[in-house]
């Protein structure tokens, strides 16, 4: 691991307690797929780290194709009544 406790590759990575996906490039979002126990969900994460969850919780999570738009919190323009330019 790199200082501060960041793992120095992209992706998904767990600590002794948390896991957490780190997502490299400076700009934008990337939409992931995360797999809880049995289940999984989408999310878009932007750059850098996110928490996930707890280590015992979270069983991994990798990159999908596909829009952010209406994912996990993520804001529709058309929704709140302003359209991207």
């Amino acid at each position: 691991m790199a200082e501060g406790g960041e793992p120095e590759r992209c992706g998904f990575y767990e600590t002794a307690t948390d896991a957490y996906y780190k997502y490299c490039p400076n700009s934008a979002q990337v939409r992931i797929k995360v797999h809880v126990g049995e289940n999984e969900y989408e999310k878009c994460v932007g750059p850098g780290v996110t928490w996930l969850g707890s280590e015992y919780e979270i069983r991994g999570a990798w990159e999908v194709k596909g829009p952010c738009y209406g994912i996990a919190g993520v804001a529709i323009p058309e929704k709140l009544g302003v359209l991207p330019e």
